[in-house]
């Protein structure tokens, strides 16, 4: 019994060891995010955006699904919710044509078509430190609730230090 529950734990152990390595911690100025095996990150020398993080590229894929995070100073003449409107208003304009799907305070989520290519996205805001960061899911519609809950575990891994 004993070296049954001591191969037991043994096993859990490796299995808890082989899971932590399936995500990498990956930190760019003040944004930490973990992202799945296989995911790809860019750091980008634009004033506002801050990180690209693609899927892992697979066979006969025309489409790599997407999370950027890019950040923008809080300007003080407007509250934080009026700053908010503000930037959904804004990406809303970029769309040849788009339809909101969900539209709640801090995050909505829209289908449109961007650069002649149909997209769902979930664009997420969090002010934090006079600072407004935006994360943004891209996939496919018809591949989106596939990633769905790789992109909700990325956008829910990612932390802001002050």
């Amino acid at each position: 019994m004993k070296r049954r529950l001591i191969l037991l734990l043994c096993l859990l152990f490796s299995f808890s060891l082989l899971s932590a390595e399936e995500y990498m911690k990956i930190q760019f100025e003040k944004v930490s995010v973990e992202l799945p095996a296989g995911w790809l990150v860019q750091s980008v020398s634009d004033s506002t955006i801050m990180l690209m993080m693609y899927s892992p590229d697979e066979i006969n894929d025309h489409f790599r699904e997407r999370i950027s995070i890019t950040s923008g100073l809080l300007t003080d003449e407007s509250t934080e919710k009026e700053y908010i409107q503000e930037l959904k208003a804004n990406f809303l304009s970029y769309y040849d044509s788009v339809t909101v799907i969900s539209n709640k305070s801090t995050h909505m989520l829209i289908t449109g078509i961007l650069n002649g290519i149909e997209v769902k996205q979930y664009i997420k805001f969090v002010i934090k430190n006079k600072m407004v960061y935006c994360i943004t899911a891209t996939a496919l519609p018809e591949s989106y609730d596939y990633w769905e809950p790789t992109f909700d575990d990325i956008i829910g891994s990612v932390k802001i230090k002050k």
